[in-house]
């Protein structure tokens, strides 16, 4: 059997699969999730910044799967705070419609969560006719602010202008493997870590569904 796992989130496209996915890998302590953003060097000095210190996060833009990619922003809020997920609103999810990938679905509008610290964070993505994928993602507090768009590598921190490319997947996955050779560790979060966060997002945006659809189309997420 398999010493070490890496999985794609999500963990599952309903509470039955996040169940027994949390099952299955209960007694492995080598179990990873593939959200990768605590690795980049950016975010790493983004987290000493904000040491010990409440902030308000907000990713804001256009066609950036909000669905999809909601799992990365609210691990990042989690790591970078120190803290978990107390709740998370879907209320203000505007409309569901099919993605790119066949008999599954993307959504537009507000996601947004709570740290048990008192952090909070909002995920907001419009569709737009031209279907261009556009976002910045801001941290405020009270000492720092920072917006960094991800997509063109422009960062400012505290009104001074830097630049940081995101790094390519092949980058990432030589990263891993390079650490994992050396020091037989992966720099990912742990399933175990992220099976509470996901089953809390995936509970909201089936609310959501559910009031919308009356359970008429099948629920489906990527």
């Amino acid at each position: 059997s398999s010493k070490y796992w890496i999985i794609e989130k999500p963990l599952g496209s309903s509470l039955k699969q996040i169940d027994l996915i949390e099952k299955r890998f209960k007694l492995i302590k080598n179990a990873y999730v593939n959200i990768p953003r605590e690795n980049w060097k950016i975010y790493k000095k983004i987290k000493k910044l904000f040491k010990y210190e409440k902030f308000q996060m907000e990713v804001n833009g256009t066609n950036w799967n909000l669905v999809s990619n909601c799992c990365h922003f609210f691990r990042l809020f989690e790591w970078i705070n120190n803290s978990k997920i107390k709740s998370i609103n879907a209320d203000c999810i505007k409309s569901w419609f099919s993605s790119k990938r066949k008999d599954y679905y993307e959504a537009d509008g507000l996601l947004s969560a709570k740290l048990l610290n008192g952090s909070t964070c909002s995920l907001i993505s419009k569709k737009t006719t031209d279907g261009k994928k556009r976002y910045t993602v801001s941290l405020i507090s009270n000492k720092n602010t920072i917006y960094y768009n991800e997509m063109s590598g422009k960062l400012k921190i505290n009104n001074k202008k830097y630049k940081y490319k995101i790094p390519l997947l092949s980058e990432e996955i030589h990263s891993y493997l390079k650490n994992f050779l050396l020091h037989k560790k992966v720099n990912l979060p742990k399933v175990k870590s992220q099976i509470t966060t996901q089953k809390l997002i995936l509970e909201e945006l089936e609310t959501n569904w559910t009031k919308k659809f009356k359970k008429k189309t099948q629920f489906r997420i990527t």
